[in-house]
C-alpha cells in the first residue's frame, strides 16, 4: 500500500492539472469557440457566461420613468471575456460600456462594428460624483458606436499635423471579431469599483484637434455587466471536495485491504494452532 502522504500528493497534482485543464493554464483563460446554450452564450474555458435579457430597461436619476437600451445577444468577443476576469478596479464598468457599444452597434444600420483607428487619438473613462473623481483609459473601438457619424475619417484627419501618415483602409478592423488584444489597457488593480447611483460615466474621444464627450450613468454600465455571470462552481468549493473524496476513498480501501488480510491469516477452525498469533 503506498504511503499516506504519497497519496495527498497524487491527489493535489490531480487537483492542479483539472485547474489547468479547465481554465486553459492561463489567467484569463483560453477563449476557444462561442457555445451556445438556451438563452446563454459563452466562450470555452472562461470563468464567465453571458445570459443577455431580450431588453435591458434602466431608469435614471432624473427620469420618471425606464427607458429600454439595446442588448447584444450573439456571443460576445474575447475581449469581453478578458475585461469581466481581469479583476480590476474598472473591470466591471468597462465590460459593461463594451457590452453596451456591441447592442448599439446590432441596433443601428451604419458599419459602427468597423472600426478604423487613428493617429494619436486616446479614449478615456471619467468616473465623476459631487466628491469623488477617477479616470482610466480603454481602446477607442470599445465606443465606436458613440462617435458622430456626420465627421467622415479624413474630415478628422484633415484636422491633424501634416506630417502625420494617414490612417490607411487597411488598418480598420471588426470589433465583433472573435480576439482583440486589451491587455495592455488593464489597469486599477485593487478592490473593484462600488458603483453608486449618483455617479456619472463620462467617455472621452480625443484627437489632436477634435474631442467628443458623452455622459452614460455608471449604474447602466453596471446593469450590463450583470449579465455576465461566474460559470460552474467556484475552485474554491470544488477543489476541497474533491481532496476529501480522494482522501476518503483512499481510508476506505486501506479498511478493506486490512480486513481482508486478517480473513486471510485466520485459522480454518477453532483449534489452536502452534505459533499462530491472532489479530484480534
Amino acid at each position: 500500500m503506498p504511503s499516506f502522504h504519497y497519496v495527498i500528493y497524487l491527489a493535489i497534482t490531480l487537483s492542479v492539472t483539472l485547474v489547468r485543464a479547465k481554465f486553459g493554464g492561463s489567467r484569463h483563460g483560453a477563449f476557444g469557440g462561442p457555445t451556445h446554450t438556451g438563452h446563454h452564450v459563452s466562450a470555452r474555458h472562461t470563468h464567465y457566461t453571458y445570459h443577455p435579457p431580450n431588453q435591458i430597461k434602466f431608469i435614471c436619476r432624473h427620469c420618471a420613468n425606464p427607458a429600454v437600451y439595446p442588448v447584444y445577444h450573439d456571443a460576445p468577443p474575447s475581449y469581453v471575456y478578458v475585461y469581466r476576469e481581469s479583476g480590476t478596479r474598472y473591470s466591471a464598468l468597462l465590460t459593461g460600456l463594451a457590452l453596451y457599444n456591441l447592442g448599439r452597434c446590432c441596433g443601428t444600420h451604419h458599419d459602427a462594428n468597423v472600426y478604423t483607428p487613428h493617429r494619436e487619438e486616446k479614449c478615456s473613462l471619467q468616473i465623476i460624483d459631487r466628491s469623488h473623481f477617477e479616470e482610466t483609459k480603454f481602446p477607442c473601438f470599445m465606443m465606436s458606436s458613440f462617435m458622430e457619424p456626420n465627421k467622415t475619417n479624413m474630415e478628422i484627419l484633415s484636422q491633424t499635423k501634416h506630417n502625420e501618415t494617414e490612417v490607411q483602409k487597411s488598418d480598420s478592423f471588426d470589433i465583433l471579431a472573435a480576439h482583440v488584444n486589451v491587455k495592455p489597457f488593464l489597469q486599477g488593480n485593487g478592490s473593484e469599483l462600488e458603483v453608486r447611483r449618483d455617479q456619472e460615466c463620462v467617455i472621452w474621444h480625443n484627437l489632436t484637434l477634435n474631442q467628443e464627450r458623452h455622459i452614460v450613468p455608471c449604474s447602466l454600465l453596471e446593469q450590463y455587466a450583470e449579465t455576465m455571470r461566474p460559470s460552474g462552481v467556484p475552485v474554491y468549493i470544488w477543489m476541497p471536495i474533491l481532496l476529501g473524496t480522494i482522501v476518503s476513498i483512499y481510508i476506505f480501501c486501506y479498511c478493506c485491504c486490512r480486513k481482508k488480510s486478517r480473513k486471510e491469516d485466520a485459522p480454518l477452525n477453532q483449534t489452536t494452532v502452534p505459533g499462530y498469533r491472532s489479530n484480534y
